[in-house]
C-alpha cells in the first residue's frame, strides 16, 4: 500500500508537470536558445515565478515542455489505476478487519 501512494503523490504532481509545461509554452516567443530560466507571469497563481530550463537535456524550451506535458499525462493515466488498487486494497483490509 505504501508503493501505491507513493505512485499517487507522484501523480499529483502531474498537475505541478503539466503547469510548469504551459508556462513555457505561453513564453516560447521570449526564451532565448540555451536560457537556463525565466520570469513568467503566472496568470493561474498570481504573480510572477521563474521557470528553470534544461538545455543540457532538450534541444529547444519547446522540446522540454512537450516532455513534461508527455510525462503529466502518463501520470495522470496512472493515478486512475493507483486509485483503484488503493480503493480495492482499503476494501480487502476492511472484510479482513
Amino acid at each position: 500500500a505504501d508503493s501505491l501512494r507513493t505512485e499517487l503523490k507522484k501523480a499529483a504532481d502531474a498537475e505541478a508537470m503539466a503547469h510548469r509545461a504551459t508556462l513555457i509554452v505561453s513564453n516560447l516567443y521570449r526564451i532565448e536558445p540555451g536560457a537556463t530560466s525565466i520570469e513568467v507571469e503566472d496568470w493561474e497563481r498570481g504573480g510572477t515565478t521563474t521557470v528553470k530550463l534544461d538545455p543540457k537535456q532538450f534541444r529547444s524550451a519547446k522540446d522540454e515542455a512537450d516532455a513534461g506535458f508527455k510525462k503529466a499525462r502518463r501520470l495522470r493515466r496512472g493515478s486512475a489505476v493507483v486509485e483503484g488498487l488503493l480503493e480495492a486494497s482499503a476494501a480487502k483490509i476492511e472484510k479482513l478487519a
